[in-house]
């Protein structure tokens, strides 16, 4: 630049800008994660039926995918498009389906169940 001023890079920018919120929800995402995979709880009576839980949250879960894909089909047979709704709450569904499946493997492979 002119007169030897430069700008500031953008890394430096978001930095100084947003340390405190980037930890905060850093540390939100962490224990987070931690209350779902059971982290602190040591006793199997409390961690055999939150298995069942998300066992059963997974089967629902299931089941409105193949609601999604029914529902999909017939909308394709019909030449219907839907909403942009539909697409957003089929993305949401498949995040909450991956998140499920993790949270399962991480507390089957933290307890040892299989």
């Amino acid at each position: 630049m002119k007169n030897g001023t430069e700008s500031p890079s953008l890394d430096i920018l978001c930095i100084k800008a947003c340390p405190t919120e980037v930890v905060e929800l850093e540390k939100a995402a962490n224990l987070c994660w931690e209350g779902l995979t059971l982290k602190h709880v040591s006793h199997p009576k409390i961690v055999k039926p939150y298995i069942l839980f998300i066992f059963s949250a997974l089967l629902v879960e299931l089941f409105l995918i193949a609601l999604f894909g029914v529902s999909g089909f017939i909308f394709y047979q019909n030449s219907f498009s839907p909403d942009i709704v539909y697409y957003i709450c089929g993305a949401v569904l498949l995040l909450m389906f991956v998140i499920t499946i993790s949270v399962l493997k991480a507390i089957i492979s933290r307890w040892n169940i299989f």
